[in-house]
Formats: structure tokens, sequence, C-alpha cells
């Protein structure tokens, strides 16, 4: 996820005109709930450093990234949603769409959302979510020999984009 947000604040600085090669968003599939909650943590603590800027190097990331909106009169600029079930709030992908994004789901939640199905929103909010998941992210499934079927379903689905051309076939769906 570090190493992510790094390579996002230096795609980002490229001068004018060249194209972006790395995904807004970084979504994290796992098998558990508990991992979820851990790697939201996790990555709260990163956006959290990054929004207090202690040493120049973490300030050169930040600034890359634009970070330390507060929310209401200027928005996020890395978002970090949830998606795993028990939550006393609905799952919601990406509040700010346009801004880079941290994912952290289980294996159900992201895979029905990423192929249309989502169980836990509005049917007007189906293909909001695909979209979200499906393009210009990278994917990163977590102890993929757990979650077979959802590797296979990846497989697919990037073969898919490539072959057929689908989102212009360079931003990479899984990792």
């Amino acid at each position: 996820m570090l190493a992510w947000l790094w390579a996002l604040a230096q795609d980002l600085g490229r001068p004018a005109g060249q194209q972006r090669i790395v995904p807004m968003r970084y979504v994290v599939v796992v098998d558990r709930r508990v991992v979820v909650d851990d790697t939201v943590v996790s990555a709260e603590r990163w956006i959290e450093k990054l929004k207090r800027a202690e040493t120049p190097a973490v300030a050169a990331v930040a600034d890359a990234l634009r970070l330390g909106g507060d929310g209401e009169s200027e928005p996020p600029l890395v978002s970090l949603s949830i998606l795993r079930g028990g939550l006393s709030v609905r799952p919601q992908i990406a509040a700010h769409p346009a801004a880079p994004g941290i994912i952290v789901g289980t294996v159900d939640l992201v895979g029905s959302a990423l192929l249309g199905r989502s169980y836990v929103g509005s049917l007007g909010r189906r293909p909001i979510d695909m979209a979200l998941l499906g393009a210009d992210s990278l994917l990163v499934l977590d102890e993929a020999h757990l979650s077979g079927q959802l590797d296979r379903t990846l497989q697919v689905l990037e073969r898919q984009q490539q072959d057929e051309g689908c989102l212009g076939g360079s931003i990479p769906l899984a990792g």
C-alpha cells in the first residue's frame, strides 16, 4: 500500500501530457473480516502520516497527492473505503471517485460488486461500484490460494480486457 501511494504520487507529478500508468485505486481483497479491519487501520495510519508530513520526503508525497482536505470544503485526496459485512453503515466505494482511493474488502463483497451483482447497495449504485473497482484499479488478492474462484474470475476478466480492448487495455485490472 505504501509503495502504491509513493508510486502514484510520483506518477501524478509527471509533466503535463504524459499518460499516467499507476492506477488511482488500490483494492485489497482478503478472505477474513479481521484482516480487512487490520488493513484499514494500517491505511488510516499511512494517510495520517501523510497529512502530518513530518519529513521533506513525506511532505513531497503528500503535496503530490494534495492531501489535507478537511472533508467538507475540499474532498480528501485519498479516500478509504471498507467493503465487508457486519458494518453498522452501508458500505460505499469511494465517496470521491476522482480522488485516489484505497478500498479494502472481503472476497464476497468485492467480487460481487466487481461483477455488477453487489448485494449491499442499491440497484442504481451497482454500475458505479463495478466501474470504480474494474477501471483504473489495482486489485491485490491477499492469500489468493484461499480465494481460487475470485482469482480465476479476475484472470478471465483481465484476459477479456486485453482481448477486447475494454477500457483501453492500459490499466491493470489485477495484480
